[in-house]
């Protein structure tokens, strides 16, 4: 998270959120750089809870994250957090609480970005499954001009899409990447052109709401068990995210339309209900 050196004079909005169908979206809405200050935190963790309680009775099948105007976020306000009351370490730990909470979601969840993407901004969008970038959007991970480092989790969740030294090479010179070079890095998904970017990624996210919601949710187990443990973890827990699979409605429907069409044709996806 960065610290700014200079209060920025803006109205603040906050985190909106809106279910559209089975898809939630989160949407930064805090002009001109939707800062992530004291009021976004507050609203993503009402947004946490309205998303834990709707995957819960199966309403939200995925969640997008976005940024309103120009840009996705330019980072977090922590002068205007601690300035508030809190602490240091009180911001870190409430910022981490939000980033903990989306990763912990287990429906897909997808970060669509564009514009600036730095400090607590890129920070919370590595908390998405899937970062999708607009062409040309900039990332990075600034801290140390201001002798501190990135607050957020940044540092950890980089080097572990990117690998190691690019991200020592990435906070230390404090430099920022377009997302071409981060797409070559395997930090971001996929990257959109401009034109249709808004459409194109919440196409991507709609489609993951109305898929196989359970067998989405074993996949993410078993990235969650070899981020923990590797391999060995991973394969443990195969018979136990996978054999329940086989009950739910939604193979019932995947093997319906897999034994209807002829051999050799595309299975059609199926109307997937999440259960």
């Amino acid at each position: 998270m960065e610290l700014p050196s200079q209060p920025i004079e803006r109205r603040s909005m906050g985190l909106a959120y809106e279910l559209d169908g089975t898809l939630a979206v989160l949407t930064l809405d805090n002009a001109p750089e939707n800062r992530i200050d004291e009021v976004t935190l507050e609203d993503a963790e009402q947004a946490l809870l309205r998303l834990r309680s709707g995957v819960a009775d199966n309403t939200v099948r995925a969640v997008l994250l976005r940024g309103a105007g120009e840009v996705f976020s330019a980072g977090a306000d922590a002068a205007q957090l601690v300035r508030e009351g809190a602490g240091v370490g009180v911001v870190t730990a409430r910022f981490m609480r939000v980033v903990h909470g989306i990763e912990a979601l287990p429906v897909p969840t997808v970060a669509a970005v564009h514009g600036m993407c730095l400090a607590g901004g890129f920070e919370l969008a590595l908390s998405a499954d899937l970062l999708i970038a607009q062409e040309g959007t900039l990332f990075g991970l600034p801290e140390s001009r201001l002798g501190i480092m990135p607050l957020g989790g940044g540092v950890q969740r980089l080097a572990e899409r990117a690998g190691p030294g690019r991200a020592l090479q990435m906070v230390y010179l404090t430099e920022v990447k377009p997302a071409e070079t981060l797409y070559d890095w395997g930090v971001v998904s996929q990257v959109l052109q401009k034109d249709g970017f808004l459409e194109a990624s919440r196409s991507i996210a709609e489609k993951l709401a109305v898929g196989p919601t359970q067998a989405h949710a074993a996949t993410k187990a078993l990235v969650r068990g070899w981020r923990t443990g590797g391999i060995p973890v991973a394969d443990a827990l195969l018979a136990e995210v996978t054999e329940p699979l086989f009950g739910t409605e939604d193979a019932r429907l995947g093997f319906t339309a897999y034994a209807n069409v002829p051999g050799g044709q595309r299975v059609p996806a199926p109307n997937f209900v999440g259960r």
